[in-house]
């Protein structure tokens, strides 16, 4: 896949011209034809069996029916059409595929400030593994204008910076369908975010849980604990993290239940940290030390068990 990887600053290649460039006025139809909202919900739905790695051979042509410029659907075709000998049609996916990923990077610079505009969390983490960086991690959370960003980490990233990925023109058409459909309806970013976290999506199961966290709601625990599992199960090792966050700040009764408490944090943060989140890094540092005081009493007093923000890995305000 390297021939594809665009000009970004730690990118290696820069691709050719494609010849024409059709991507814009795909998504633009994709967005403007009547039956969005039905297409959209298909796509979700195709996008949740990606993450959980539940895609079979047909999977592709079942995206690009919905929408043609799909990245994922193109890229599948790409490869398929390559190694079946029909140069043709690995040419024309290869195109949309190129033209996309031009597209999300003249879409912004990846940062809070100025994101990339994207779709999907799927086509959020092709657009990062084309371009060399295996993502590791995702968080859905809603800005202060009340809009959806898409925070996404990679693998072995030593500074554990986020790209940052607007999901706005999606998220703008389907205010608009509910305006129409009820002009006394509304719709917010956060109800946006907790219709992904409903059908499943990682990322906004990670974000619904962390808000909630940060907001000390105790009364859904057993909902957050949920929400983390499911995403975990996609390996998503932001909501591992969290786990095992969770798990560290429990209040034990006795020594024997703390020391419990952090060898399953323990656990969870090495998960994370084979999947290659730096952060996960850090947290085994400070439990193994947490583990050593409550073997020492001369070390206790040195330790701060106090587990870190939930929030602090979403870089948002406590």
């Amino acid at each position: 896949m390297t021939a594809l990887l665009v000009a970004l600053p730690s990118a290696a290649k820069v691709l050719p011209e494609p010849t024409h460039n059709e991507t814009e006025s795909v998504r633009a139809e994709f967005l403007d034809t009547p039956g969005f909202m039905n297409r959209w919900r298909v796509m979700l739905a195709l996008d949740t069996r990606h993450l959980y790695g539940l895609t079979d051979t047909d999977t592709p042509d079942l995206r690009l029916a919905v929408f043609p410029g799909d990245l994922a659907g193109n890229e599948a075709r790409m490869v398929d059409t390559r190694q079946a000998g029909n140069p043709l049609a690995a040419d024309r996916h290869e195109r949309v595929v190129s033209e996309t990923l031009r597209a999300i990077t003249a879409s912004g610079d990846g940062t809070r400030e100025v994101p990339f505009t994207t779709f999907s969390e799927v086509e959020a983490m092709r657009y990062m593994a084309l371009t060399g960086h295996i993502p590791v991690a995702t968080a859905l959370v809603v800005t202060q204008r009340g809009e959806p960003l898409l925070a996404v980490w990679f693998k072995d990233d030593a500074d554990a910076q986020p790209w940052y990925f607007s999901l706005k023109s999606v998220y703008r058409r389907v205010l608009r369908e509910y305006a129409h459909r009820s002009p006394t309806g509304r719709l917010s970013g956060w109800h946006f975010l907790i219709h992904m976290a409903e059908r499943g999506s990682p990322a906004a199961l990670v974000g619904r849980a962390a808000t909630n966290l940060r907001d000390n709601n105790h009364s859904r625990t057993r909902e957050i604990t949920e929400w983390l599992r499911t995403a975990a199960r996609a390996d998503n090792a932001l909501a591992i993290v969290l786990l095992g966050d969770m798990e560290r700040n429990q209040e034990p009764q006795s020594p024997a239940q703390h020391r419990e408490c952090l060898e399953k944090a323990l656990l969870q943060y090495a998960h994370a940290s084979q999947l290659g989140y730096v952060p996960a890094m850090q947290r085994i540092q400070e439990v193994e030390a947490e583990l050593a005081a409550l073997a020492s009493p001369v070390l206790e007093v040195a330790v701060n068990t106090m587990a870190p923000s939930a929030m602090a890995p979403l870089g948002l305000p406590e």
